[in-house]
């Protein structure tokens, strides 16, 4: 078997690694400019790699022991605890975890030493020693000053004096600005960090002109420094999300040892979340190009499709695209009831090309609802209201339609979001529960801990809303189960202090969801998701291991698909928000789990969409905000991604002619004629 991989950096180290054995005629190109073709590694650099495995076994073994070294100029430094310690603690794992079952024979002789890293990326060298011993070095920042070398014994990191590249050049490459901010932190012996800060900075500054204006104001005015660390510190918090997510990803490879070999390569470069679909498509066409045509294969269409395009199955339902509306409460309800408001909000996103439209969280009694406003399904009146609207769904779009069904427990009994959100009525409150008797804050009511009978009769509500949603012609119903609202209260260790069968770890702690949850399955055959929290983002909070343990509880009491969300749990929760901040979340437990899941979360644009799929971060996403300000963002994705087979509504044709001729007007973007009839 022949192979061969025109994709640098890490792609490139863990296809060697994973098909090394598969593949012993495998030949690894690796690109060293943007703009040029690829070159292959010599023969002889192959050679080195594949005799150094024995050693690099015996020294990975070792590594996760050793201490870290810094050495400048010849001299040792301290380190201590830095931010890179964490990085190559990730890196040696991930290299122990693929070289482990290699069986390689030596090489005749090595090469002077072999890089494999693309322009921009960390990357690995292999090379001798003085000494003639080998070593291993994980170079950062493709040919920067600063190296990870791992000898018998010890970890060495390089970092010659003034000998750093020109920052502003390198970090106008992709990802790279991550990884040299987590360097300038790690080193602080004789190096200015607000150089390293100000060049993260310089790098972005051709899509941000504003930043450069506020620098220079920096340097001449003591005043303007609060503007400048402002737009810097936005810049330095999303190269942060950049390293947790790759450090995540490089810390669990075996999470996505599942996916096929090229969304596997897919998943590993577009670790960070700072590069796109469309950028992958720019640099590595083939493998994208791969990727959606078995994306495709795999939805049941004969030709490619943009990812976000392509059809996913629950059950017995197909959604036409990945594209769902988000939950979002409208507070517009009257004793629950919903009214001709609900019928165009959500008629309209159906229109504007939406996959799957969810209500609003829908109270399943009237004092689980979160404010007076907010819907409910509790009682046969609602039923007709909600008919309705369903039926102008299907009849005027595609698009499938869910409930979502709550109780808002300790956070009931509040004001509308326009008010004073979750806090409680200036008069009129009715009575809560929750849990345990834990005020969700210090205004808040204390609520009641639920008794045996309470818990029984939340069950028959469920069931008897879920009921009503059969008589609606519902298409799917999702249980909400996260953001501190009752059955929440259940799950998070913050908010469960009880000492029966409800209360203590996890398995208890989900009984009663998964009691609640298994008897709406008995009655409702159609597609069920579920929504929890992941994390409380809070000290003392649910665990990641946790999380993971209570979808494989909720995939086995019935849920079909589970909408990966975080916190809202306590008022203690401390986010840290960014794009995307909750889809790594859904990653961990889909590949884990083995679960379709919805993402959430700060998606704000289809070519997002299009990577969280391709990745296999997730099976669909959800939007809010984004179907606020415009209820036709799907049909003009379509028309941005020149995918002409999205479905319009026939009396809207004409605006999508028009919308056409418009994107037609601009440079081309890749796949402009894909899908044209």
């Amino acid at each position: 078997m022949r192979l061969h991989v025109d994709i640098a950096g890490w792609l490139g180290l863990a296809v060697a690694l994973r098909l090394q054995q598969a593949a012993p005629t495998l030949q690894l190109s690796v690109a060293v400019e943007n703009d040029t073709p690829p070159r292959p590694i010599s023969g002889a650099a192959r050679a080195w790699l594949q005799r150094a495995f024995p050693e690099l076994k015996t020294l990975l073994a070792e590594a996760s022991r050793l201490p870290l070294v810094v050495i400048r100029d010849g001299v040792r430094v301290e380190c201590g605890e830095s931010d890179l310690v964490p990085v190559a603690r990730h890196l040696i794992d991930f290299l122990r975890h693929n070289a482990r079952n290699a069986d390689i024979a030596p090489a005749a002789s090595p090469p002077a030493g072999a890089l494999i890293a693309g322009p921009g990326e960390a990357g690995l060298a292999v090379a001798p020693t003085v000494a003639g011993s080998s070593s291993v070095q994980l170079v950062f920042a493709g040919d920067s000053p600063a190296h990870l070398r791992l000898y018998p014994g010890r970890i060495e990191l390089l970092w010659p004096h003034g000998a750093q590249p020109d920052a502003t050049a390198l970090l106008r490459q992709a990802g790279l600005g991550a990884v040299a901010f987590t360097l300038a932190k790690a080193a602080p012996c004789d190096f200015d960090l607000g150089l390293a800060d100000d060049a993260l900075c310089l790098g972005a500054a051709e899509q941000q002109p504003a930043l450069i204006e506020a620098l220079a104001m920096a340097l001449a005015s003591e005043d303007a420094k609060a503007s400048f660390a402002e737009q810097r510190q936005k810049i330095v918090t999303a190269a942060q999300h950049g390293v947790r997510n790759r450090l995540d990803w490089f810390a669990t490879p075996q999470r996505h040892a599942g996916l096929p070999l090229p969304r596997f390569a897919y998943s590993l470069l577009t670790a960070s979340q700072r590069t796109g679909h469309e950028d992958m498509a720019q640099t590595y066409p083939a493998l994208v190009a791969e990727v959606e045509a078995a994306i495709a294969r795999d939805a049941g269409l004969n030709e490619t499709a943009p990812p976000m395009f392509t059809p996913f199955r629950l059950r017995d339902m197909t959604i036409a695209n990945r594209v769902v509306l988000s939950p979002m409460c409208m507070y517009s309800a009257t004793d629950g009831l919903v009214n001709d408001f609900h019928l165009v909000h959500l008629g309209a996103r159906a229109m504007g090309g939406a996959g799957l439209i969810l209500s609003e969280m829908t109270a399943v009694s009237a004092e689980g609802r979160i404010t007076p406003g907010c819907a409910g399904l509790y009682d046969d009146a609602h039923v007709d209201a909600w008919r309705r609207i369903v039926a102008f769904v299907h009849t005027a779009s595609p698009a499938r339609i869910g409930i979502q069904l709550g109780h808002a427990g300790p956070k009931a009994s509040t004001q509308l979001g326009w008010q004073r959100m979750d806090e409680p009525l200036p008069e009129g409150n009715w009575p809560i529960l929750a849990a345990s008797d834990i005020a969700y804050g210090p205004r808040n009511q204390t609520p009641q801990e639920m008794t045996a009978a309470d818990i029984d009769m939340l069950e028959g509500q469920y069931v008897a809303a879920a009921s009503r949603a059969l008589l609606c012609g519902f298409d799917m119903i999702e249980l909400h189960f996260a953001h501190g609202y009752l059955l929440s209260s259940f799950i998070s260790p913050l908010t469960n202090k009880r000492g029966d069968e409800f209360g203590g770890d996890i398995k208890r702690r989900a009984r009663l969801p998964g009691r609640i949850l298994q008897a709406v399955r008995k009655i409702w055959d159609k597609p069920l998701s579920v929504r929890i929290s992941a994390t409380d983002w809070a000290d003392g909070g649910l665990t990641g291991e946790e999380a993971v343990e209570l979808a494989r509880i909720l995939k086995a009491a019935g849920a079909d698909a589970l909408t990966v969300s975080t916190g809202q749990t306590t008022r203690a929760s401390r986010p840290l928000y960014g794009r995307m901040f909750q889809v790594p979340y859904s990653d961990r437990i889909r590949n884990e789990v083995g679960i379709s899941t919805i993402a959430v979360g700060a998606i704000t644009e289809s070519d997002q969409v299009n990577s969280i799929v391709a990745a296999g971060r997730a099976d669909l996403c959800a939007l809010a905000r984004p179907h606020l300000t415009d209820a036709s963002w799907t049909l003009k994705a379509a028309v941005e991604q020149g995918f002409a087979k999205q479905w319009w509504p026939k009396q809207y044709l004409a605006g999508k002619a028009q919308a056409e001729r418009e994107s037609g007007k601009k440079p081309p973007v890749r796949h402009m004629t894909r899908g044209a009839a």
